[in-house]
């Protein structure tokens, strides 16, 4: 499980440095002339990549938690 989390976290990582080179790539002038879609696009795009993280990490723990709580009980058991 935690090889998809981290395959998860890789990926985002990966397409956040592609954009930071993509937005380097345009040039220095500072003229941008995109079309108001591709602005807008832009915008909602870290507002899905928050919403798509929130969703993996609510799927990861619940999940792992449930699977892990007979370890748990019995650490409860031995610290009794």
């Amino acid at each position: 499980m935690q090889d998809v989390a981290a395959e998860v976290c890789a990926t985002w990582v990966y397409s956040c440095l592609w954009l930071m080179e993509a937005r380097a790539a345009r040039g220095k002038d500072g003229a941008d002339r995109r079309s108001p879609g591709r602005a807008r696009f832009m915008g909602v795009l870290p507002i899905l990549l928050s919403l798509i993280s929130a969703a993996g990490c609510y799927l990861v723990f619940s999940w792992w938690l449930p699977s892990d709580s007979a370890r748990y009980q019995d650490y409860r058991a031995a610290a009794a």
